[in-house]
């Protein structure tokens, strides 16, 4: 699912040129690309696991 919900806070990284955004929701820190011109879909960088043990 690359749809966000409860987006959390958001970071850019000037270096490599990528946005990152926490999905509070979904769990997750998902990346996405800096660049207008680049269409490439979001890649999740950390999921976190909701069950305990």
């Amino acid at each position: 699912d690359d749809e966000l919900h409860k987006r959390y806070d958001l970071a850019f990284n000037r270096k490599n040129q990528y946005f990152h955004v926490a999905d509070y929701d979904n769990g997750r820190i998902q990346r996405y690309p800096g660049n207008s011109g680049d269409n490439r879909a979001s890649v999740t960088v950390l999921k976190l696991n909701d069950s305990t043990s």
